[in-house]
């Protein structure tokens, strides 16, 4: 009962979220009968064919699929007949709310086909993230080929970025002049057509852009770019103050973080994918 209870919160945050309440009691969320009496083609709301039925709710079938792909989520050990039949109740709620909002006017509002729109769309982002998974090899090389670009080395590097061709004149001339390269981001800081300038401390090149990384690599310490680097609409000028060896962290303790990034990058790129190949006319 503590479980289906746990589990009521969460769906109820959820519900909330979407803009349908939650019922009180365990048996009016799972058999909905004064909002769902029943259910047809128009109001049932599984996309996924039920072929082996596990279930009806309020006439609508769930194939056992749905129920142990929930299970799966959970971690849930599929021989315990309690485990999934936690399982089985958890999907059967969700269901019968999601008929109840289907027979509800609120379906047709805009805010709900908003929330389905974000819900569809970031569900998709996740798969398309996490599909197919990487393997530790590839994440492994992926962290080496990293290591190798980072040159093996981190640096102290200070950086000005300006969006003026007048902007990117001044530093150049004061730089030329012998001014230190503390004191022109310091007199400069501020000044129409510079975005930015600041110490960057202690880095390595994977935190700048990458069109920037071996030109800072380049750079001896105590040295800096003589002419401006463009990126985009900005041009930035670098200096290396000092550098000293890297000290690569334990491949095992940043192994699950390297794949999260991995997935999120593949994820950037599909979405960009999808964007490139859309068609939007406005009317």
């Amino acid at each position: 009962m503590k479980a289906i209870n746990l589990i009521r919160i969460g769906l109820c945050a959820a519900v909330v979220l979407a803009g349908v309440a939650c019922s009180k009691g365990a048996n009016e969320a799972q058999n909905p009968a004064a909002l769902a009496p029943s259910v047809s083609a128009a109001t049932g709301v599984l996309t996924f064919p039920a072929k082996d039925v596990i279930m009806t709710v309020n006439g609508e079938p769930v194939d056992r699929a749905l129920v142990l792909s929930y299970a799966n989520e959970r971690g849930f050990d599929l021989t315990d007949p309690a485990q999934l039949k936690i399982a089985t109740d958890y999907v059967a709620e969700l269901l019968a709310i999601a008929q109840a909002a289907r027979l509800d006017s609120y379906s047709t509002s805009p805010e709900y086909a908003l929330n389905q729109l974000k819900v569809a769309a970031s569900v998709y982002v996740k798969h398309l993230a996490s599909t197919p998974a990487f393997t530790d090899a590839e994440v492994q090389a992926n962290f080496e080929g990293q290591i190798a670009a980072t040159g093996g080395v981190q640096l102290h590097v200070q950086q000005i970025i300006v969006n003026q061709v007048l902007a990117a004149q001044t530093v150049q001339a004061a730089l030329a002049s012998g001014k230190p390269f503390s004191a022109v981001m310091a007199e400069l800081r501020g000044t129409p057509g510079v975005l930015d300038a600041k110490d960057l401390g202690w880095i390595t090149v994977l935190s700048l852009p990458e069109a920037l990384r071996a030109p800072t690599l380049a750079l001896a310490p105590g040295s800096y770019t003589p002419t401006p680097i463009s990126l985009g609409s900005a041009s930035h000028f670098l200096n290396v103050i000092e550098t000293k060896p890297l000290t690569a962290p334990n491949f095992a303790d940043v192994k699950e973080g390297m794949r999260k990034a991995m997935e999120e990058t593949r994820a950037e790129r599909s979405i960009d994918k999808i964007n490139a190949q859309s068609k939007v006319e406005l009317r």
